[in-house]
């Protein structure tokens, strides 16, 4: 048997600068097969950019600038309905702030009762999920519902059907090791 190995090299290829970034703070926008690929990012000094690659043209061209929020984004997420999430959500805080992915335009605002800046947040129809270093809450139309406090800091989580499929665990990824399982009844 033969093996041939293959030479993969990486090139860098700026598309884009922008200021420091904190985790979570970079979102790609899906749209209908055969359009321009969009993607948002914000940064530590507040400013929310979203951008779309014209393949034909080999540019980036900006979609929308937002001017700078009171704070530091530190995390961001598409959100909406489960077929369409086409809203971007933005954290920067304890604060969450939606805006329209075609126009920045700002839809809705939340100031949460957290203590802790969101470090990251996964959004659905009318239920919000984020999470600060230990605590994980679920918000339903801007109401605390449940909260979760981790033995260990958080260091991410996703939201998945698992258990059923009529509602989400949040499945923790925890400093200390261990993935924790969470089932919220929604």
């Amino acid at each position: 048997m033969c093996f041939a190995l293959l030479h993969a090299s990486c090139i860098r290829h700026d598309i884009h600068s922008v200021g420091a970034t904190a985790r979570h703070c970079l979102v790609v926008i899906p749209g209908p097969k055969g359009t321009k690929q969009k993607y948002a990012v914000g940064d530590q000094s507040g400013t929310v950019l979203s951008a779309e690659v014209n393949t034909k043209k080999n540019a980036i061209e900006v979609v929308f600038k937002n001017p700078p929020l009171k704070r530091e984004v530190t995390a961001m997420s598409l959100g909406g309905k489960k077929t369409e999430r086409d809203k971007l959500f933005v954290a920067f805080g304890t604060t969450i702030q939606g805006m329209n992915s075609k126009k920045g335009k700002p839809f809705f605002t939340f100031n949460t009762s957290l203590n802790e800046d969101i470090n990251n947040l996964f959004v659905e129809d009318i239920y919000i999920w984020s999470s600060c270093d230990y605590i994980l809450n679920n918000f339903q139309e801007s109401k605390d519902m449940h909260f979760f406090m981790s033995s260990d800091k958080i260091n991410h989580f996703v939201c998945a059907n698992i258990t059923s499929d009529k509602s989400y665990n949040v499945v923790l990824a925890c400093r200390d090791k261990y993935v924790r399982v969470i089932r919220v009844s929604v």
